[in-house]
């Protein structure tokens, strides 16, 4: 600090670390980054309760039809399974048209920097597992409830 005063004097010395010069590039991607998360959180909340609610009025509509088919014998498994392929298909459907735009713009946002990942099939194949995953985990819950149910209630009622 003499030394710069003695070389320097009428510059305030100032000293920096060059982490905190090296942190300070990366601030605009890390609150990018944040927003973009609380923005996948929402958009993955909502789907969810969207589907949820297609699924609840696609049961609620077939309730007549799964009372049939418990009646002739039909597994509450079996059902379950039957309705949830039908989801797994729009899903796949869903995913099919995301990730060809998903790699066209997660390529053009990573050319900008120097050092970037590969878009290997790998993470496209793990966004797969999360969809399918979650789709199957809110299909399930509320189609298990309607194929559980009382057959004999449930065709009274219609």
């Amino acid at each position: 600090d003499a030394a710069w005063t003695e070389a320097f004097p009428a510059v305030v010395y100032e000293a920096e670390f060059l982490d905190d010069t090296i942190a300070e590039f990366y601030e605009d991607e890390e609150a990018f980054q944040r927003i973009i998360n609380a923005f996948a959180f929402v958009a993955i909340l909502i789907g969810c309760i969207g589907l949820f609610g297609l699924v609840s009025y696609t049961t609620a509509r077939r309730a007549k039809e799964v009372g049939v088919r418990k009646v002739l014998g039909a597994s509450t498994g079996h059902i379950v399974a039957r309705f949830t392929r039908e989801f797994v298909v729009l899903v796949l459907l869903g995913f099919a048209v995301a990730a060809p735009v998903a790699f066209f713009a997660l390529r053009a946002w990573l050319s900008d920097f120097a050092y970037r990942i590969a878009l290997g099939p790998g993470l496209f194949a793990l966004g797969l597992g999360v969809s399918l995953a979650l789709a199957l985990a809110t299909v399930g819950v509320r189609t298990y409830r309607a194929a559980a149910a009382d057959p004999a209630r449930v065709l009274r009622a219609e």
